[in-house]
């Protein structure tokens, strides 16, 4: 019997506890109500780059449920990180997919740091050269 893929806001979606997002990493933590860790058997994510589609990470995690992804992530784009639940209800044939979004924008602060950090060097830099400081 072939899963089926759950996609509304359904009892057993994974639900995101924790997220960090920069240019340099993107990655999520994530639980399940108590009641249901027992019948959710392993994770598989993915990131996308929303406006485009491109996919970034599939990967089978497990039963960890933890993910980061470390890359160049461009300020201002919008992600998508997907957890795909495998539930199983009672015995195998009563298997499930239960899918959880969450979409996600690089921060534009993180390019702005590191545009205050070049300057500030750049400057100071400039500055020790011509004796300012």
């Amino acid at each position: 019997m072939n899963p089926c893929v759950i996609h509304l806001g359904y009892e057993l979606q994974a639900r995101v506890n924790a997220f960090n997002v920069s240019t340099s990493v993107i990655g999520f933590t994530w639980g399940n109500s108590s009641r249901d860790d027992d019948l959710v058997t392993s994770y598989r994510v993915e990131l996308k780059e929303y406006r485009t589609g491109k996919l970034i990470a599939n990967v089978s995690v497990g039963t960890n449920r933890s993910f980061y992804v470390n890359s160049c992530f461009i300020p201002g784009n919008r992600y998508v990180f997907t957890i795909i639940s495998t539930v199983v209800l009672s015995d195998p044939s009563e298997t499930i997919l239960v899918r959880a979004d969450k979409y996600c924008i690089v921060g534009k602060y993180d390019l702005y740091q590191a545009l205050r950090f070049f300057f500030f060097a750049f400057f100071k830099i400039k500055f020790y050269s011509h004796g300012i400081l």
